[in-house]
């Protein structure tokens, strides 16, 4: 289900991935630490990285108020703040129940926008954020003990057949305007009948209540 590409070259913020997510796990000493979505994808495919979303269950020992205190003692971290209300591109909706919190820090020794995101304690981040992307060229990520990008079979598929795939949960709006950000930075990808299908039925809408 997770294949891997060791043939391919790494990107060049592969290294800054896996130093941000050892000083993650070296700080709330917890093995499941990863960097996906954006980031992985941008620079596997040779586009812009401006920041970094790394995924962590909550360890249970600590409450979140505690998981905020422990990255502001660290000195690596910098400008911690919670950013949980905002809402993020990249998984399903920042009000699913799984995350606690999304907290937003800026990493002094690469130099790099960083976001935090906590999810329940008995959640493993690979098995979220395989489901939580809306779509299918998201669905990328790093771990600090492979020099490669790991990918859901729905990364591949897109890769393979330049086409994007946007899955839709039950308890999250369409948002069109991700789709134009995407496709806007990947017009070599087509998108999937049923993504254009929405894009003609807000057509309709706007032409009717015009």
């Amino acid at each position: 289900m997770y294949p891997t590409m060791m043939n391919i070259d790494r990107g060049k913020n592969v290294l800054t991935s896996i130093r941000i997510i050892r000083d993650v796990k070296s700080c709330f000493n917890k093995e499941e630490v990863i960097v996906a979505g954006g980031a992985a994808r941008d620079d596997f495919l040779q586009k812009e990285v401006r920041d970094f979303d790394i995924y962590m269950a909550r360890p249970e020992a600590v409450d979140i108020d505690m998981v905020k205190m422990f990255l502001e003692n660290e000195e690596w971290a910098c400008n911690v703040r919670s950013i949980k209300p905002q809402i993020s591109d990249e998984f399903l909706s920042y009000n699913d129940t799984l995350i606690e919190d999304v907290f937003a820090f800026d990493h002094k020794y690469e130099n790099k926008p960083c976001e935090l995101i906590v999810l329940q304690p008995h959640l493993n981040p690979i098995n979220y954020v395989q489901e939580a992307f809306v779509c299918n060229l998201s669905k990328i990520w790093i771990e600090d003990d492979i020099h490669n990008p790991r990918f859901h079979v729905d990364f591949v598929d897109a890769v393979m057949h330049k086409k994007l795939k946007f899955y839709w949960g039950y308890h999250t709006d369409v948002n069109l305007e991700y789709v134009k950000k995407i496709a806007n930075k990947y017009p070599e990808y087509e998108l999937d009948e049923d993504t254009l299908d929405l894009f003609h039925q807000e057509w309709t809408r706007e032409v009717l209540w015009k």
